[in-house]
């Protein structure tokens, strides 16, 4: 079963053209879509631009303590 990300890219890319895909041909494109170089990259680069702050200021952190933004 699929949740978050993965149900996300599903619905977005994969929806439309289960049909002629097998299983199988589903799992390896949702896998390469997560473990492919691209999303490694893409992570990558999530990661290096995220700063504490970046976090504390989100919305949803505006009230909590330094601490708890971690």
């Amino acid at each position: 079963m699929l949740r978050g990300l993965a149900l996300d890219h599903y619905y977005t890319n994969l929806k439309n053209v289960t049909l002629t895909l097998l299983f199988n041909q589903i799992y390896n494109a949702i896998c390469n879509y997560f473990e492919g170089p691209k999303y490694r990259c893409s992570i990558l680069g999530w990661w290096n631009a995220t700063t504490l702050k970046s976090i504390i200021g989100k919305s949803e952190n505006a009230r909590k303590l330094t601490l708890d933004c971690l």
